[in-house]
């Protein structure tokens, strides 16, 4: 949750440099992130036309429990807009929600 804490703050004051630090903190330190550093995450690299990261960071958030991953659809909506000018990759993000969805529905039908 301090990680959380401190890198949103960083993320809404601007303080690029120091949010990577913290965030390569974080990772040293073997913290992993949940749901809500992961849309933080999302949210600081789209801002900065980071896709790569963006990517990197969805793909780790796709693979936490569906129960916890109540800013999906947020997320998503974060990465059409960043992605705005990249049809492909907008496309690639309606695909993952579609297979989000696909993949709760089985879950719940099991």
């Amino acid at each position: 949750e301090s990680f959380s804490a401190l890198l949103s703050v960083l993320h809404h004051n601007n303080r690029t440099e120091q949010f990577l630090q913290a965030e390569q903190q974080m990772r040293e330190a073997g913290v992993k992130a949940d749901i809500v550093t992961c849309h933080i995450l999302v949210l600081f690299y789209c801002k900065h036309k980071q896709f790569d990261k963006v990517l990197e960071v969805w793909e780790n958030m796709r693979t936490l429990p569906a129960n916890i991953l109540y800013r999906y659809t947020t997320a998503c909506d974060h990465l059409r807009a960043a992605f705005a000018q990249h049809p492909d990759l907008v496309a690639q993000v309606d695909k993952w929600e579609l297979d989000e969805a696909i993949r709760r529905a089985r879950e719940r039908s099991t």
